[in-house]
């Protein structure tokens, strides 16, 4: 996985539910890994509306197991980066509508 693969689903207001909580995979096991001070409110109520129609649909499992793969895929990252500082850089510079250091 290449973080800069991803364009922040914040980007417009014409997000994608998928997108958005895999991002939020990303960005919670970010701020736990570099420690960010500052975590978005709007990604936080964005998510849970976005799970409040999945679970409407009986699709709540699948968005959960896609929140799952982006807390796993940062967390692999993290883990075989060499230069830690510069992952958590690069991260916070790319979602910044998500995290601040």
């Amino acid at each position: 996985m290449s973080l800069s693969l991803f364009t922040p689903a914040l980007a417009s207001d014409d997000y994608n539910c998928t997108q958005l909580m895999y991002e939020h995979g990303l960005a919670t096991s970010a701020q736990l890994y570099c420690g960010y001070e500052d975590y978005s409110e709007a990604v936080i109520s964005k998510a849970s509306q976005c799970m409040a129609l999945a679970e409407d649909h009986g699709e709540s499992d699948r968005l959960k197991e896609t929140l799952k793969e982006g807390l796993a895929d940062f967390q692999a990252e993290y883990e075989n980066a060499s230069n830690k500082k510069e992952i958590c850089s690069v991260f916070a510079d790319q979602f910044p509508l998500f995290v601040r250091p």
